[in-house]
């Protein structure tokens, strides 16, 4: 199929003939009913994909016709450098009677397509159906179909739709240089090289990290490429960690247009910055009137991070407030008598994070390298004493909290104060969590393959497998200075395993086809399988990851 789609873009560029004796596939493969059914998807790099449905006798005939239609109808001065070539391999009815504005479908995000009609005259591939939105949630999302029919067709009403029925693709994807095989829309990355980790993350560097910070430095933070449209909520942890996964970004590739970003977007962190309103000392991260441990935590790690790489220690005041706050909030356990607080109020909710303590002690390691205060240290060790010995105390291999967090915190903190416990305790949530993960031992599914079993549902999730490959980075680390190298090259192979799977969940161009704005989705990660909803800590959490495995490697 590669000489195909080869073929196939020369004669779409140059406007010469399909050359059908160079074409070798198994015609039987794509001949349903008696005729075969192709679908082109062709776009500029910024605009949406233009489509042209074919169907005859065989599949050349069909690309043939498909070629003859696209020449004759496509828009003027347009010119492809993407191809994504659809060839029908099933149709598959819904249920009887079904009604297309209220019944549930049973339906597969990213595999399945839907037409109106058995020839499939009318109809939208799988990756038109998730660019634009027609399927949420098992049902047809009506507004969304009105403008998919807009945008297509202006001769056809939604009213004048016949019955729905599905169908199902073979995909493949060219941009003259590169060919790949889609699977639900994405590539499905085989024995990466560090080589493919450092290109993600330029992908992530020179797109999404570029457009997703506002002029306010605000940061994008929930967005529907389908819809194009960006949700009023935000959480100001997820934006201080972001800037660290920006920072980090920074560092590798020392592109200056990032960290103009990263500043911006520091600043509207510094601005949430206020006094405590109860008898406290320090300073608080404040949002929509909440305080959280994990805020200044989190605040404190960008901040240390912005300062490391810079070395501009403006901020260093600054940090030791938030870090005092932090030390007030300590008890005599190790614990933190507030996690979360109203802060017009001062009231303590009972809301309670294992991963704010871990965000604390990474924060107060950081804050130590910075200006050598042992009193970080100390609330660093208490907290990590805590998790460990008291809320921890009776965990095993198989009931050990995956905290990467912790992880991340450990790393330094065990530099800095030895204590077996803490060596213990990384080796062993390492080993929990590489036992879970899936590989080709114990998984059919290719999509699978280097991911952790989710929470709910059945399909494996990038944010989740991000995360724990990014604390499988910081305890590799520290099991290969310290002379753990069986364990250090077992936690290697799980790290690599990890980002293979993340990089599927990279939205690249052959992804992002049919979206309107490509500039705030491409090198942006999304979290699951069948939902293509973006948010900022998605990506923050990937990249970091990607970082982390592309210096191991």
């Amino acid at each position: 199929m590669e000489d195909i789609m080869k073929n196939l873009y020369k004669a779409i560029i140059t406007d010469e003939k399909l050359d059908i004796n160079s074409l070798d596939f198994n015609e039987e493969k794509y001949r349903i009913n008696g005729v075969s059914t192709v679908f082109l998807s062709l776009n500029e790099s910024n605009d949406k994909a233009y489509v042209v449905r074919a169907q005859a006798e065989n599949f050349v005939k069909a690309l043939e016709e498909a070629l003859k239609i696209y020449k004759s109808k496509k828009p003027s001065g347009f010119k492809p450098d993407h191809l994504k070539l659809d060839v029908v391999t099933r149709i598959i009815p819904f249920k009887e009677n079904v009604d297309i504005e209220t019944d549930t479908l049973l339906f597969n995000q990213g595999v399945d397509g839907i037409a109106f009609d058995r020839e499939l005259h009318k109809s939208f591939t799988p990756l038109e159906v998730t660019g634009y939105n027609i399927v949420s949630n098992r049902k047809l999302d009506v507004k969304n179909m009105q403008n998919a029919i807009k945008q297509k067709w202006n001769d056809i009403s939604f009213s004048n739709l016949g019955t729905p029925i599905k169908f199902r693709t073979e995909t493949f994807y060219t941009d003259g240089k590169n060919y790949y095989e889609l699977t639900r829309g994405h590539r499905i990355f085989k024995n990466i090289e560090k080589e493919d980790i450092y290109e993600a993350i330029l992908l992530t560097k020179d797109n999404y990290f570029k457009h997703v910070v506002n002029k306010k430095g605000k940061f994008i933070y929930t967005y529907n490429p389908a819809e194009d449209i960006a949700e009023k909520k935000y959480n100001i942890l997820r934006h201080a960690g972001t800037i660290f996964s920006m920072i980090q970004t920074y560092e590798l590739t020392q592109d200056e247009e990032i960290m103009i970003e990263v500043k911006r977007a520091l600043e509207f962190l510094t601005n949430k910055v206020k006094e405590p309103i109860v008898d406290e000392k320090g300073k608080v991260i404040v949002e929509r009137d909440v305080v959280k441990i994990g805020g200044n935590g989190l605040a404190i790690v960008a901040l240390a991070s912005y300062t490391e790489v810079t070395q501009d220690k403006k901020y260093l005041p600054l940090m030791q407030d938030l870090a005092t706050w932090i030390k007030e909030m300590q008890d005599n356990t190790g614990n933190f008598k507030v996690h979360k607080q109203i802060y017009s109020t001062g009231e303590a909710t009972d809301f309670v994070s294992d991963f704010y303590i871990g965000e604390a002690i990474l924060a107060m390691t950081k804050l130590y390298t910075l200006d050598h205060n042992e009193e970080w240290l100390d609330v660093a060790e208490k907290a990590a004493d805590y998790l460990i010995l008291s809320k921890n105390k009776d965990a095993t291999k198989s009931t050990i909290h995956h905290d990467h967090w912790l992880l991340y915190g450990l790393n330094g903190l065990y530099r800095l104060r030895k204590k077996e416990i803490y060596i213990k305790h990384l080796l062993m949530m390492s080993d929990s969590i590489i036992d879970t993960q899936y590989t080709e031992v114990n998984t059919e599914e290719e999509e699978f393959i280097g991911g952790y079993p989710p929470q709910a549902g059945t399909l494996p999730k990038s944010v989740p497998v991000a995360c724990r490959t990014e604390g499988l980075s910081n305890a590799y680390i520290i099991a290969k200075d310290f002379g753990y190298k069986e364990e250090a090259e077992r936690m290697k192979k799980a790290i690599i395993l990890g980002v293979q799977f993340q990089l599927q969940m990279q939205l690249r161009e052959e992804s992002i086809m049919h979206f309107q704005n490509k500039s705030l989705s491409l090198g942006a990660f999304y979290n699951k399988f069948k939902d293509i909803t973006l948010r900022n800590d998605f990506t923050q959490h990937n990249i970091s990851a990607c970082i982390a495995c592309y210096k191991i490697m």
